[in-house]
C-alpha cells in the first residue's frame, strides 16, 4: 500500500477453515477502508492458506509461520509489524459488522485519552444464528472493577492506540495464554484508560473449537492468578485473598455459600480499605459485588442455608438490585423444605 493505513486489522488464525472466509469478508466489506488485515497464519494444516489466498484485495498482509507457535507469539508478532495507528482485534471465527472500524475509529479521534476501545456484542452460533446480546461496561472506572470480575473487554471487540503500548512496553504474555487479553487489560487499565462503544459491533461466535471450551482447566488457573495479583493491591494477607478469591473467582459455586457470611464480612473491610486508598470507584465497586451476590442467592438460596437472612443482615443488602418478585421467590425457598 502506497499510504500508511490508518487501522492494522490483526486476525491470527490457526485452522481457521471454517469461517474464516466469512470472518475476512466481514472486514474487506467495512465502510472505513484505510485499513491493513494482517492475517498471521500460526502453522494451519487446513485450508487456511487456500482460503487467505483467494482474496485479491491489496489491503490484506499475509504472514505465514511454518509452525504452530501458538497465539500470543502470533499476536505479538502481529503488533510489532502493525503499521496503523490504531490495531483492531479480530477472530477468525467472528463477524464484524460493516460500521465496526468507522464508529470505533471516530470515538477514538474524539476521545484521545482513551487507549483501548471495545464494545457491545452478540452471540451467534456455529450456524451463524443471533442468540444474546452482551453488554459491556462503558466506562473506564466501570472497565477497573469488572477486571476483578473477569474481562471487561470482548477480545475481538478491542481497537488500541498502538503507540501506547509500546511505550508502556504491554504485550501479550505467553504464561497466561488462553486468557492473555484478560491478562493485559488487567495491567493496561491501571496505567491507560478504556472505554466500550454503546452498540454492539461484533457477531461473537460460539462453536465447539474455541479455546473456552477446550482449555478450561488452564483458564481457571490463570484467571486465579491474576485475581490474586489484583487483590494484592490492597494491604490483604494471603488468607483474606484466598477468601476473597472464592468470591471473585468465575461463576457461582457451592464454595462461596458454605463461606457466605466470612466472604460478606471481608468483602466488607474490602470496601472499608478501598474507600480509604481509593484504588476503584467505590460505587461501583459496591454495586457489582451487589451483583454477584444476588446471582449466588438465586441460585442457591434455599430453607437450609438461610442465605437470604444472612444477606439482609450484610453491608451490602442495601446496594442489591433485586426485584420485589425475585425477592418473594428467594423468600418463598427460604420457607419451603429442602
Amino acid at each position: 500500500m502506497k499510504n500508511t493505513p490508518k487501522i492494522t486489522v490483526l486476525l491470527p488464525v490457526y485452522n481457521g477453515e471454517p469461517y474464516l472466509k466469512v470472518a475476512i469478508e466481514s472486514i474487506l466489506v467495512q465502510t472505513f477502508k484505510n485499513f491493513e488485515l494482517l492475517i498471521v497464519n500460526d502453522g494451519s494444516t487446513d485450508q487456511t492458506e487456500k482460503i487467505v489466498k483467494s482474496f485479491n484485495d491489496n489491503r490484506i498482509v499475509y504472514i505465514k509461520k511454518d509452525t504452530n507457535q501458538g497465539i500470543v507469539a502470533s499476536l505479538n508478532e502481529g503488533f510489532k509489524l502493525a503499521k496503523g495507528e490504531f490495531i483492531a482485534r479480530m477472530d477468525a471465527d467472528d463477524i464484524s459488522l460493516p460500521t465496526r472500524l468507522q464508529q470505533q475509529y471516530d470515538f477514538l479521534k474524539q476521545n484521545p485519552e482513551i487507549a483501548i476501545l471495545g464494545s457491545h456484542f452478540q452471540i451467534v452460533n456455529a450456524a451463524g444464528y443471533g442468540t444474546d446480546c452482551y453488554l459491556m461496561p462503558l466506562k473506564h472506572e466501570a472497565l477497573k472493577v469488572m477486571l476483578f470480575f473477569g474481562s471487561p473487554f470482548a477480545h475481538p471487540t478491542v481497537m488500541m492506540r498502538k503507540d501506547e503500548f509500546v511505550k508502556h512496553n504491554l504485550w501479550y504474555r505467553e504464561e497466561f495464554k488462553h486468557v492473555e487479553d484478560y491478562d493485559l487489560w488487567s495491567r493496561a487499565l491501571l496505567i491507560l484508560k478504556g472505554a466500550n462503544y454503546d452498540e454492539v459491533l461484533l457477531n461473537y461466535r460460539i462453536s465447539n473449537q474455541q479455546i473456552a471450551s477446550r482449555f478450561s482447566k488452564i483458564q481457571q488457573q490463570t484467571d486465579e492468578k491474576i485475581k490474586k495479583r489484583l487483590l494484592g493491591m490492597f494491604p490483604l494477607t494471603s488468607a483474606q485473598i484466598d477468601l476473597l478469591y472464592i468470591f471473585f473467582q468465575n461463576g457461582v459455586s457451592l464454595n462461596q455459600v458454605n463461606h457466605f457470611e466470612e466472604i460478606c464480612s471481608m468483602l466488607q473491610k474490602l470496601s472499608i480499605i478501598n474507600n480509604e486508598i481509593k484504588i476503584l470507584n467505590s460505587e461501583v465497586f459496591e454495586q457489582e459485588i451487589a451483583k454477584k451476590t444476588d446471582i449466588i442467592l438465586n441460585v442457591y438460596a434455599n430453607a437450609k442455608n438461610k442465605l437470604y437472612l444472612k444477606y439482609k443482615q450484610s453491608y451490602f443488602f442495601k446496594f442489591s438490585q433485586l426485584s420485589f418478585k425475585q425477592r418473594a421467590k428467594i423468600w418463598f425457598k427460604q420457607y419451603t423444605p429442602v
